[in-house]
């Protein structure tokens, strides 16, 4: 497993390569945008060759949550990979415990590492996620919070496509610190900052959303409760997919079904309703 410190890491090569520049443009450019996750990965696959790549948050006392994630080329298993991950698998991660301990208690700490999936223990989870989905390769920037979470950008490689190159990994050592950022500013706008994300304080949040939804609309299927109750959560979409365990297409048809049975089109009217009624 190779891993490399961002903050030590100093770069004299004349600056980033003209392609690596022009992937992390095209990435800050899709920001916020509905298909961040496909475009920030065809742009990624552009330069490095990543087949697919998963953005999800470890916690030291709670579930991993994904945030997004998309293939590029080949059927879309990510979603399924991550409820594997979170059923279980991520308590026994060895990639992170290989880990630095003194990166994981510094806030703002980011680091790049590289692990081919021959090298992924214990045994389970090579074999279930790695192995089972065609997946040879994993290179990640992880960033930590200084409580022991971390938000962990990984990139895949696949059988059809083969390793990592260590050209590769310098690329993408350059654009790692920006990807990340952007990755973050992503999130931070389309989760983070959304008015349900103040509303979860505490831990019987969920079953409030959920019964005002009932009671506001009963014309709610539970599905569509179980969406709406999750948007108010602050999720993402994808987030959303992963936690249900259907597709993010699905997702996306029992908001806008929920979305005209309450008579409103955009998250924000979602939160507004629950504010108004509470």
């Amino acid at each position: 497993m190779q891993v490399t410190d961002l903050s030590n890491q100093t770069f004299r090569t004349g600056g980033m390569p003209l392609a690596a520049s022009h992937t992390i443009a095209r990435i800050i450019d899709s920001i916020a945008d509905a298909d961040f996750a496909r475009t920030a990965l065809e742009s990624l696959d552009a330069t490095i060759g990543a087949g697919s790549w998963s953005v999800y948050q470890r916690f030291s006392d709670a579930p991993p949550q994904l945030h997004l994630s998309a293939s590029h080329g080949i059927p879309d298993t990510t979603r399924d990979c991550f409820r594997i991950y979170r059923a279980g698998l991520y308590q026994r991660d060895a990639t992170f415990e290989c880990l630095d301990t003194s990166a994981q208690s510094t806030a703002g700490r980011a680091l790049v590492a590289r692990v081919r999936a021959s090298e992924i223990g214990p045994r389970e989870h090579r074999e279930q996620i790695y192995e089972s989905h065609g997946m040879v390769d994993r290179m990640s920037v992880l960033s930590f919070d200084g409580t022991g979470g971390v938000l962990a950008v990984n990139l895949y490689r696949h059988l059809h496509q083969g390793c990592y190159s260590a050209a590769d990994y310098r690329a993408f050592q350059c654009m790692a610190a920006p990807v990340m950022a952007a990755v973050r500013r992503h999130v931070k706008l389309t989760t983070h900052l959304t008015p349900g994300a103040a509303l979860t304080a505490d831990s019987a949040a969920d079953e409030r959303f959920a019964s005002w939804l009932v009671q506001y609309c009963p014309a709610l299927s539970s599905r569509e409760v179980e969406v709406c109750e999750r948007l108010l959560r602050g999720m993402s979409y994808d987030g959303i997919a992963a936690d249900l365990g259907i597709g993010l297409s699905t997702v996306k048809t029992y908001r806008l079904r929920a979305f005209e049975r309450l008579g409103i089109h955009f998250r924000n009217e979602l939160f507004s309703l629950f504010v108004a009624g509470r």
